[in-house]
């Protein structure tokens, strides 16, 4: 009995080691922060404009910072998403950059290279023309605080904080 209870604690032991390496889809308190991962477009759009164009599918992780010391009021909010679309709205949404007359901008690959990207994403990105330094947000609805970087029918956004 000592044995199987020994072999039943080892395992869960080492399963629980393993796991809290992955990243996994939720809410976790960490001070004053409240830190969430999700896929989920509806909750993401309270807080990105997808009225002109929505993606099929998401990716984000969104840190709200209570500075009031009261629980996560999002009083102040960053965002890392990765947004994926279909080809047709893609096609659109880059046309449209194309043809807005941009300010230029310097944004990095680095200020996109969100922790928590998939791999084939990070290797898409690191691949990006160095010539390439992203776009401001115009279609999101994120303001002067947005920061898009636009891959194969995908965009990284980054929205800083307020």
């Amino acid at each position: 009995m000592r044995k199987i209870l020994f072999t039943l604690f080892i395992g869960t032991l080492s399963w629980s080691c393993q796991s809290s390496d992955k990243i996994k889809e939720g809410t976790r308190r960490n001070g004053n922060m409240l830190e969430t991962i999700s896929s989920d477009i509806a909750l993401l759009e309270k807080n990105l404009d997808f009225s002109l164009y929505k993606p099929s599918s998401v990716v984000y992780k969104k840190v709200e910072v209570d500075s009031t010391g009261t629980s996560g009021n999002g009083d102040n909010i960053y965002i890392e998403a990765l947004l994926i679309f279909d080809e047709v709205t893609f096609h659109k949404l880059t046309e449209q950059y194309k043809s807005t007359e941009l300010s230029p901008v310097n944004f990095t690959r680095e200020e996109f290279n969100f922790d928590w990207l998939d791999e084939t994403t990070r290797k898409e990105l690191t691949a990006t023309d160095p010539a390439y330094h992203g776009h401001p947000d115009f279609f999101f609805g994120t303001g002067h605080n947005g920061h898009l970087w636009l891959l194969n029918k995908k965009i990284l956004l980054s929205k800083k904080m307020e």
